[in-house]
């Protein structure tokens, strides 16, 4: 079913974006050149690795881990499912987001020069759903979730 020497093969094959880093205490830890975010694998948290094509034919890798929860591999990023939201529709999340996409969301929430409450909710729950669905499949993302607090309490005082 496949291990963390396909990553590596996939890696060095079709991957310019993200590089695999071995650990001597077993971690592997998995950098996603674009925004620098890391993902840690362990071999025995991993319960299959699989080959896929998207539907323009562009290889990509599956990997599905013994929680439930599983990532996908493209030549440039670490995709995932976004977590479910108390309020949000699911319908306005796509079924794979990425880290970058968080950078879009501050981009919208600082760029605007006038956000409605119901606008700011929205997306606030958006980044809280990809910043949920990134923590539960191994990314450090307690920075970006710290600066949602803070714009929430911004928010709130404005």
């Amino acid at each position: 079913m496949g291990s963390l020497e396909d990553i590596k093969i996939f890696l060095e094959t079709e991957g310019s974006g993200l590089q695999l880093i071995h650990s001597i205490k077993g971690e592997h830890v998995l950098v996603q050149k674009t925004d620098g975010k890391t993902l840690k694998l362990k071999p025995e948290t991993v319960e299959a690795v699989l080959n896929r094509q998207d539907s323009e034919g562009n290889p990509f890798l599956q990997v599905n881990f013994l929680d439930g929860h599983k990532v996908l591999l493209t030549k440039h990023l670490i995709g995932f499912k976004p977590s479910r939201v108390y309020g949000l529709d699911d319908q306005r999340l796509p079924k794979v987001v990425t880290t970058p996409d968080l950078l879009s969301i501050i981009d919208v929430i600082t760029d605007e020069d006038h956000l409605d409450t119901q606008e700011f909710d929205v997306l606030r729950k958006v980044y809280l759903s990809i910043v949920d669905g990134g923590e539960a499949v191994g990314f450090d993302l307690s920075k970006e979730r710290e600066w949602l607090a803070q714009m929430t309490l911004f928010a709130a005082n404005a």
